[in-house]
């Protein structure tokens, strides 16, 4: 089914189908999904590249409160 048909059917449903239905796709929006921690693993290699960790912080932190 196209995307249109769908729309085409949706038009045919009632204002509480239609509502229900909407409700049904907002709340799939929310769904967050959960990670493993492995999944992060190397996702930062390279990121400083020989920068101290703290005055990588520490700069991070300067630059939010002058923005």
């Amino acid at each position: 089914m196209t995307f249109q048909e769908i729309i085409e059917e949706i038009q045919h449903l009632s204002v509480d189908e239609r509502k229900t239905l909407m409700m049904i796709i907002s709340d799939s929006l929310d769904e967050v999904k959960e990670h493993r921690m492995l999944e992060f693993q190397g996702i930062g290699k390279g990121l400083l590249n020989g920068v101290d960790a703290q005055d990588y912080v520490n700069t991070l932190r300067y630059e939010q409160v002058n923005d």
